[in-house]
């Protein structure tokens, strides 16, 4: 088999990063918020009771608790190391600022997470080569060039149209997939194969 090269998002998709917000959220508001109910990519609008909720949860010592100490996506890790086995695989992602980028370091570290390369980029189209690119905000695959684009399941992404985010592609195919593990697990049986 041909190696195959990976572009892999790290906030949903490897580190549940909704899951810390919401832990954080219960904790400090004592209410109980679940994850289906953040039907928006944009923080402020999954917590609209939190005045500059973005800045709220990637500052101080709620950054570092969802940055450096956030849960895996259940079997992202181990999944992620078996594509890493048997191709080349790129991490991507857009956190700003270096401390945030520190901090992610050390979370990969911390789990284990082996890779080849990363990247720490906004315009994720930029990155040029991927056979796959596996996000879950359906606003990164804006001018991706990857052959296949991966939109991993998210409360704030069921009602996107894979028509139309393939025309706002450069991908030959964009699909769906549960989590990281259901790509894997496809990929290994070979329900999924390279174009």
């Amino acid at each position: 088999m041909k190696k195959l090269t990976f572009g892999i998002d790290i906030d949903g998709v490897l580190r549940d990063f909704l899951g810390g917000c919401l832990e954080i959220y219960r904790g400090e508001k004592g209410v109980l918020k679940d994850r289906e109910s953040c039907t928006s990519y944009d923080l402020e609008d999954s917590f609209p009771d939190i005045p500059n909720a973005t800045e709220y949860f990637l500052n101080g010592w709620r950054r570092d608790e969802i940055l450096l100490n956030g849960k895996a996506m259940p079997n992202a890790v181990s999944s992620f190391n078996i594509l890493s086995e048997i191709g080349h695989t790129i991490i991507i992602t857009h956190q700003v600022g270096y401390e945030n980028q520190k901090l992610t370091l050390q979370w990969l570290h911390k789990n284990n997470v082996q890779f080849d390369d990363i990247c720490f980029i906004k315009e994720k189209w930029r990155v040029v080569g991927l056979d796959f690119f596996l996000d879950d905000s359906p606003y990164k695959f804006k001018g991706c060039t990857a052959e296949t684009g991966v939109l991993i399941d998210a409360p704030y992404n069921r009602d996107v149209n894979l028509e139309e985010l393939i025309s706002g592609s450069k991908c030959a195919r964009i699909m769906r997939c549960k989590s990281l593990y259901d790509f894997t697990t496809q990929l290994a049986s070979g329900k999924i194969q390279k174009l």
